[in-house]
């Protein structure tokens, strides 16, 4: 279970991390107000910071530096490409940190099950009932 980056994080796990046992045994995945594209993450940040596009730029090169891949492939809808279980996100229509197209983009492009609230925003959204519901009921599956 991941929320906001996070999700991203825990996706990208299994990129790394093909071969490793432990992630082979899991079957599901919970995305909470998760992003898609690394790169709408970084151009949100240097944008709320009123940063120049020169240094997107240099956060871009520095990841793709590090993780030895194009910034374009870094996303979670690409990283469950090699995840065989069930994903079930999670997002608020309201969240104004990472938007609700993001999770629609991911629902529409994979096999993800999404579940939508309204008025919970990017952080009340992890204790509000409906989605502890949600949750145990995707998990008892």
């Amino acid at each position: 279970m991941g929320h906001s980056f996070g999700c991203l994080v825990n996706t990208f796990a299994f990129v790394c991390e093909q071969e490793n046992t432990n992630l082979r045994s899991v079957k599901k995945q919970i995305l909470i107000a998760g992003p898609n594209k690394l790169s709408d993450i970084f151009a949100s940040f240097t944008q709320a910071m009123h940063l120049p596009d020169a240094v997107l730029k240099i956060f871009f090169d520095k990841v793709e530096k590090m993780v030895n891949r194009p910034m374009s492939s870094m996303s979670t809808e690409d990283f469950l490409k090699i995840f065989n279980g069930q994903v079930l996100s999670v997002h608020d229509k309201q969240d104004q940190v990472v938007p609700f197209e993001s999770a629609k983009q991911l629902a529409k492009k994979t096999q993800t099950e999404l579940f939508a609230t309204d008025g919970q925003g990017h952080a009340r959204i992890l204790f509000a009932p409906t989605v502890i519901t949600k949750v145990q009921e995707f998990l008892a599956q």
